[in-house]
């Protein structure tokens, strides 16, 4: 790991402590929300780490429909994850198979329900 995957992953350990998610996807009624268990959250921190920083990539989701998640923690952690890319306050991480929207899809359903989110929204 270079120097760069090292500090992000000090910087997101506070997730691991916390993380809640917020599917973005509606407008005019509240996102659907959910609470990551501590297994889910070591998942993620662990995927996060692992990505490859992707400059000068940026993905804009549409004014409506599925605009992707946002992870968040109690410590101002906030990542959004949008077809391919995790973005936080340091730029952006490629993800191009997903794996990270998969897993909080996943999540979503455990939490939400089975039927909560299609994966139709989650398609490009």
């Amino acid at each position: 790991r270079d120097g760069r995957c090292a500090r992000a992953g000090r910087e997101l350990r506070s997730l691991r402590d916390g993380m809640h998610v917020t599917v973005d996807i509606f407008s005019g009624r509240p996102n659907p929300e959910f609470d990551l268990d501590p297994d889910e959250a070591e998942r993620v921190l662990q995927l996060v780490t692992s990505l490859a920083a992707a400059p000068g990539r940026s993905a804009q989701p549409p004014p409506l429909g599925y605009r992707g998640f946002v992870v968040e923690d109690g410590g101002g952690t906030r990542l959004h994850v949008f077809h391919g890319l995790v973005v936080d306050s340091r730029g952006a991480r490629g993800d191009p198979d997903r794996q990270l929207e998969w897993l909080l899809l996943e999540s979503a359903r455990r939490h939400l329900g089975p039927d909560a989110l299609p994966e139709r929204w989650l398609e490009p």
